[in-house]
């Protein structure tokens, strides 16, 4: 079995500045394009893979469908992990031997294949209080992140800081 060759011109593209409209990913007739290929996108900066046999559902940003003739999507491609960033947990009041939810906003989170580290920065956590789950919201940018109280006595809420990277799915 031979697999055919592609022209560089149509395994790294040049740039286009948005992923919607005239001057875009959309635009590009994808019919000639091999699967794998890369585009641009200077306005976000993002590069983009090609992906020819998908029909997932296109968001405009993370996931291009093209208009401009063929088929397939084109996916944001994201390489790493980002760098870890500072934001605030209010963490509630926990009853003895209980656990407790809270909805924060992880920075760096676009979509919901993204895996979450989050560590606690602050210790100023009460003693016996700990975060023991990080449950991402379905196609949103917040988490759930779990606490728990594992003495027998209520312990009072309190802000605290936390640290934040997305390890990419």
């Amino acid at each position: 079995m031979s697999k055919k060759t592609f022209p560089a011109a149509l395994r790294v593209l040049t740039s286009v500045v948005n992923p919607l409209g005239p001057d875009s990913l959309e635009a590009i007739n994808t019919t000639e394009l091999p699967d794998g290929c890369l585009c641009v996108v200077t306005a976000i900066p993002a590069m983009y893979e090609y992906r020819k046999t998908s029909s997932a559902a296109a968001d405009g940003v993370n996931i291009v469908a093209p208009v401009g003739g063929g088929a397939g999507r084109w996916f944001q491609y994201r390489p790493g992990p980002t760098s870890p960033t500072g934001f605030s947990v209010a963490v509630p009041t926990l009853g003895p031997n209980s656990t407790g939810e809270v909805t924060v906003t992880i920075p760096g989170k676009v979509s919901s294949g993204d895996l979450v580290n989050v560590n606690i920065s602050d210790t100023g956590l009460s003693s016996g209080i700990g975060l023991v789950a990080i449950r991402p919201a379905v196609g949103a940018t917040t988490a759930a992140l779990r606490f728990a109280n594992v003495t027998g006595a209520t312990i009072a809420g309190a802000t605290i800081s936390a640290r934040a990277s997305v390890v990419l799915a």
